[in-house]
């Protein structure tokens, strides 16, 4: 299962991304492979650095695009199995969860709908996620994070 994270270039002290489910395809009859995407929700994270020239502020700064593994693991703080993403440079204990503001980051990746400067039904949007990533725990589940080329919504 693959799922990609596309964020936003605002340059504000926050990160703002969509989710999405990647599913490919061989077309019938065809040596053409189609890629869909599928809109799960919205993210939220600590703004972004440069970290070539910048240091890393531990909590406060999102994580390196690239590709990660997502592996489940218990949370103290949640309560239950969480999904952490896995082989971050520089990172560790990062992992998806809900939460509506900056300040619920601690450098994690939120999930919501997002509405100002926060996100909104956030936890409906995890437990959504989570049902989906159960659904696939059983298989390697991967995460691209790239930076779009064109800002997200207001």
């Amino acid at each position: 299962m693959k799922l990609l994270l596309t964020r936003s270039l605002d340059g504000s002290d926050r990160t703002f991304g969509t989710l999405w489910l990647q599913e490919s395809s061989i077309i019938p009859d065809d040596t053409k492979l189609r890629v869909v995407l599928t809109e799960i929700c919205g993210t939220m994270e600590p703004r972004r650095r440069d970290l070539s020239r910048e240091k890393k502020v531990k909590g406060s700064t999102a994580i390196p695009s690239g590709i990660y593994g997502i592996k489940f693991s218990p949370s103290a703080k949640f309560n239950r199995m969480m999904p952490y993403l896995v082989n971050v440079p520089l990172f560790e204990g990062i992992m998806f969860h809900p939460g509506n503001t900056l300040k619920d980051t601690a450098g994690c990746i939120l999930v919501g709908e997002r509405r100002n400067n926060g996100l909104t039904r956030s936890k409906h949007h995890f437990e959504q996620l989570m049902q989906l990533l159960n659904e696939h725990k059983d298989e390697a589940i991967i995460i691209e994070i790239i930076e779009s080329l064109t800002p997200g919504p207001s």
